[in-house]
Order: structure tokens, then C-alpha cells, then sequence
């Protein structure tokens, strides 16, 4: 038979698995934001990434991605997550300010 909440349970522990993963990508790149370490911010977009395989529907990894891009002169993927970003959510206040910087 089918349990309800077995699946509840496991749907909480994925969402606690890629609220762990974000967490940690957040933490790289403020270390990166504070050293001005390259590594760390690699890290952290590799991180993203992961964010992202787990749940493409939460926005805040391509608003991050967008702006490593950026800062590593890669435009056409910076775009490109921010346009992900942008249909996920057009009036966030990050993608209007990375619309800004971006374009």
C-alpha cells in the first residue's frame, strides 16, 4: 500500500538536503566576498549547481550564479541565469538589480 507519510517524510528530507546544499553555497561565497579567494567562489558555484539538480524551482541559485558569471567576465551564462531567475520570478528585487548590472 501506499503511505502518505512516507513520502511527506521523504519530501521534508530533500527539501532539508537542498536547504543544507544553499546554505553552504551561501556561506562559500560570502567567504569569497570577504578573502577574494577565486577557489571560493568556484566553490560556491559549484555548489549553485548542486542547488540546482536538487530543485530547479527555488530562485535564489541562478541570482547567484548570475552574478559569479559576472564577476568572471562570462556574460553569456551570466545572462542566462538571470533570465532562469527572471521567469521564475520577474519582480524580485535581485534580478531587477542584476538586470541592471547585467545588461
Amino acid at each position: 500500500m501506499f503511505d502518505l507519510n512516507q513520502v511527506k517524510a521523504l519530501k521534508n528530507k530533500e527539501n532539508n538536503s537542498t536547504e543544507n546544499l544553499l546554505s553552504e553555497a551561501i556561506k562559500l561565497f560570502d567567504s569569497y566576498q570577504e578573502e577574494r579567494n577565486d577557489d571560493n567562489l568556484r566553490q560556491a558555484a559549484n555548489q549553485f549547481l548542486s542547488v540546482i539538480k536538487a530543485n530547479r524551482s527555488l530562485i535564489e541559485p541562478y541570482i547567484y550564479l548570475a552574478y559569479i558569471f559576472y564577476l568572471f567576465g562570462d556574460e553569456q551564462r551570466a545572462r542566462d541565469y538571470h533570465l532562469t531567475a527572471k521567469k521564475l520570478d520577474p519582480q524580485n528585487q535581485k534580478v531587477l538589480f542584476l538586470n541592471s548590472l547585467i545588461y
